[in-house]
């Protein structure tokens, strides 16, 4: 595998360019490294070295930390992303409920992007080129950087085959800007079925049901075409344990779910859904929750992946084979961990360390470790302001998980739209 090596510039010289710092995608890691540069923005603006508050504080490598002059190299920062805003995942289900309007969800980019000094482009990126430092969009646009950080996240892996004439029936869920449409297509959708009992399958699914019941004032359970339909090969939630597994189950059948376990969606057949045990399910609407998969993107630019085509990076979230390329959240593989979770709460952690190695790489400093946590706290809404929340061996289920949710997930929002 070919290594590619940073090719510096001395900023500090005169009539030397900024050096190009690019971040690819708008997701929870980059959001951070947002608000940072803008907290660094409103520190450089500050007159007297009196004033400058503790940096540590902000995540910035110890060589800032001691008041150097030049907090940084001279740089200039772009965030390509194809959309203004970044949806909250963790707030889709409250959406699809009833429960939030579209504005509660996302975090503006755009004002990010103006109060820090960033230079924005609404496009996607079509193609990678660690070897000439660039990134194309898929218009053609050429970007060239001197550090590049990935967080573009994944997309839904398609486990199902065939095709369906009718393209609105077959709605996706990622990229997550997708959401804002997602609401109004499934509301007017008689026979909406879901693939896949994990946590994204069954909150999703609960919350259409909730919203749905809400919206029609129908409290019927008796497996009418209003209720939603999932499938899945064994049991809901089964990577949560038997315990929160059987809960799930109890939960969403009194919830009016018809579930169909043990069975495997094999072909998508025009308005029909295949099964493996024979059965012909006809839909409205089909939703593929089957885990993620790597952006093509990812394995066609020549960086080293894993066997899935996630970008493989060490514990400072540096790419193995370019050293000036740095990610974060889905679109990465951790080498020393290469069986960690694709969840949101994993970008969030990465994030603070995102940041000060992305600076401490610019400043020639020690780059510091990443160590993901051993458990986290996972809640899962059931729909009708209730919740399934576990941590560890701890499984409970309420309307006060729903409100412990809620007030977590306001708090990021607001955090950055501040």
């Amino acid at each position: 595998m070919k290594s590619w090596t940073f090719r510096p510039r001395d900023s500090s010289k005169a009539g030397e360019p900024p050096i190009q710092l690019v971040l690819l995608g708008g997701g929870h890691a980059h959001v951070h490294v947002l608000k940072q540069l803008n907290q660094l923005k409103q520190l450089n603006q500050l007159k007297h070295e009196s004033q400058l508050k503790p940096l540590k504080r902000q995540g910035l490598p110890k060589r800032a930390d001691r008041g150097n002059s030049k907090l940084l190299p001279a740089m200039e920062v772009t965030l390509l992303t194809p959309d203004r805003y970044q949806y909250y995942s963790g707030m889709f289900s409250g959406y699809l409920e009833g429960n939030y309007e579209l504005e509660d969800i996302r975090i503006d980019l755009e004002r990010m992007c103006q109060k820090a000094g960033v230079r924005l482009i609404l496009a996607a990126a079509g193609r990678i080129d660690p070897e000439g430092q660039t990134v194309m969009t898929d218009s053609g646009q050429c970007i060239p950087y001197d550090v590049l950080s990935l967080n573009i996240g994944s997309v839904v892996a398609k486990r199902v085959g065939g095709s369906d004439r009718t393209s609105d029936r077959l709605p996706q869920l990622k990229p997550n800007y997708y959401v804002a449409t997602l609401k109004q297509l499934l509301q007017s959708k008689e026979r909406i079925v879901v693939v896949g009992g994990g946590a994204s399958g069954m909150e999703l699914a609960m919350s259409v049901q909730a919203g749905r019941r809400c919206a029609s004032s129908n409290d019927s359970k008796d497996g009418s075409l209003h209720d939603v339909t999932v499938i899945y090969t064994g049991s809901p939630l089964a990577a949560y344990g038997e315990h929160a597994s059987r809960r799930m189950e109890e939960l969403a059948r009194r919830r009016g779910l018809h579930l169909i376990g043990n069975d495997r969606a094999v072909l998508i057949d025009d308005g029909e859904l295949v099964l493996q045990s024979g059965k012909r399910l006809p839909y409205d609407s089909l939703l593929q929750l089957t885990g993620s998969a790597p952006l093509p993107l990812l394995q066609a630019s020549g960086l080293e992946t894993d066997a899935s085509g996630y970008i493989l990076v060490n514990e400072q979230l540096q790419s193995v084979s370019a050293p000036n390329i740095f990610g974060a959240g889905d679109c990465i593989a951790l080498q020393s961990h290469p069986e960690l979770p694709k969840a949101g709460v994993y970008a969030v952690r990465q994030a603070p360390v995102l940041w000060r190695n992305l600076c401490g790489y610019m400043l020639g400093d020690p780059l510091v470790r990443y160590r993901p946590q051993r458990t986290y706290l996972s809640i899962i809404s059931t729909g009708h302001q209730e919740a399934l929340l576990q941590y560890g061996w701890l499984t409970a289920h309420g309307h006060w998980c729903w409100r412990l949710k809620q007030a977590i997930d306001r708090a990021f929002i607001r955090k950055y739209n501040e």
